[in-house]
């Protein structure tokens, strides 16, 4: 497989780098139709190896049900535009799915049992690949953090595991049965991501780098196999390198790590 890249991406703010895109004689329910072609073509010509887009829909864990070929992304037009373009090609894993422009390139498997970050998982792949994680106006937040978390033993202090039963209907119109492994914080618990400051640690150690497009639009590349190997590390130091100032403050001020990681029976 040529070099996979997994794209978090942001429509309107290609646009605002690219107003020319729009005319006078653009129709406005076109608009987003217009961005995306241009958008696609800029990552096609950038990325020649397959190019996956997430398609989370987050209401498989209240609904307990997911259709692959109509549930829409959450997260944001560009996704759902391109879900709508490559619907075949979508994953069935619920809540974190993802859909590829080329074939092959993901897993069409459906478990009885899906954690959608473990070995075998798109993220894997990606990173035993060596994927690009790449940031394309969008904030620097990629899911690919939940992954890294699943390759620490027992998992990380912070959360702990979660299943949700329920069906998915394939692209064939087949239900099943499946169950969701999730990682999950406390429901009240304050866990947020310091995610400046770990852009600013993977780009001063030459994992992240930045780029401009048509000396206009920013966009950024990380390893996914570096960030792995950097992150672990950095986990192994201290196990709440991830998290914000704030988050390691509430912590520190609960008794959430009495019995080491999180429970589920200490919370729920």
């Amino acid at each position: 497989m040529k070099t996979p890249s997994y794209i978090h991406s942001d429509l309107f703010a290609y646009l605002a780098s690219f107003p020319q895109l729009m005319n006078e004689n653009t129709n406005p329910s076109d608009i987003s139709e217009v961005v995306f072609k241009a958008m696609l073509s800029d990552l096609e010509m950038l990325f020649d190896g397959p190019l996956i887009v997430p398609t989370y829909n987050y209401q498989f864990t209240k609904s307990r049900h997911y259709h692959v070929s109509d549930d829409p992304s959450e997260v944001g037009q560009f996704s759902e535009l391109f879900r709508q373009k490559y619907k075949s090609k979508r994953t069935p894993a619920p809540v974190f799915s993802n859909a590829c422009n080329q074939p092959d390139c993901l897993s069409r498997d459906l478990p009885s049992q899906v954690d959608p970050f473990d070995i075998g998982s798109d993220f894997d792949s990606l990173s035993k690949n060596a994927g690009n994680i790449v940031t394309f106006g969008s904030p620097f937040a990629p899911t690919f953090i939940l992954y890294i978390e699943r390759q620490i033993p027992d998992g990380p202090l912070y959360r702990f595991d979660k299943f949700f039963d329920g069906t998915v209907t394939d692209i064939d119109e087949v239900e099943h049965s499946t169950k969701l492994k999730l990682h999950v914080r406390p429901l009240d618990a304050i866990v947020r991501y310091d995610l400046n400051r770990i852009e600013k640690d993977l780009f001063d150690k030459g994992i992240l780098t930045k780029h401009v497009l048509k000396d206009s639009f920013q966009y950024s590349l990380c390893r996914a196999d570096a960030f792995v190997e950097y992150a672990l590390l950095e986990l192994q130091r201290d196990p709440l390198y991830l998290l914000t100032q704030e988050s390691r403050d509430y912590f520190d001020q609960t008794d959430a790590f009495r019995n080491g990681r999180v429970r589920l029976e200490d919370f729920e």
